[in-house]
């Protein structure tokens, strides 16, 4: 004969609630951590957020190898760009993330921003060995990444004034 009562009804639904609950409590945080960067040739520096995690590993690991990886750009526009914002407030965001599960490899984002404003971005996933190693083996991915994003950015000064006017309704 099941147990029928009240009680037994509390206890399976407790439980059903508990192994969620305790999964959540085991998976690791996304941290964040700030700092400035200087790339050379430039007096001024960018803010470089590190953010994310990586399965099973302290946030220090992740932003150790972001930090080693962290790319200036290559390409001469994308310097001439940098050049041009580094009179402004330039912050780059760079999110690692790698979850749990062997076919679940995580990805890598990074976004350019200039006075709040989302001016470049680049994201890719992160590697096959990704899956079963430490954050120092995705560091050709964090570094990619960011080449991604510089070379997809160009600056116009004023740029995003003129198409904040473009957009806006003729009121007369």
């Amino acid at each position: 004969m099941t147990d029928r009562s009240g009680i037994g009804v509390c206890r399976r639904i407790l439980g059903a609630l508990c192994l969620p609950a305790f999964t959540l409590l085991l998976a690791t945080p996304a941290l964040a951590k700030t700092y400035k960067v200087t790339c050379p040739g430039e007096h001024k520096s960018l803010t470089l957020y590190v953010s994310g995690s990586y399965h099973g590993y302290p946030f220090s690991e992740v932003e150790e190898t972001v930090l080693k990886n962290m790319a200036c750009p290559h390409k001469a526009s994308a310097r001439q760009s940098l050049h041009d914002l580094t009179t402004q407030d330039l912050v780059m965001h760079v999110t690692v993330r790698r979850y749990a599960g062997q076919q679940l490899r995580g990805s890598v984002s990074v976004a350019l921003l200039d006075n709040g404003t989302i001016i470049s971005r680049s994201a890719s996933p992160l590697s096959a060995l990704a899956s079963s190693n430490a954050p120092s083996v995705i560091g050709d991915d964090i570094y990619t990444t960011i080449q991604n994003a510089w070379n997809e950015l160009t600056y116009a000064p004023n740029a995003s004034k003129a198409m904040a006017n473009a957009q806006a309704p003729d009121m007369s």
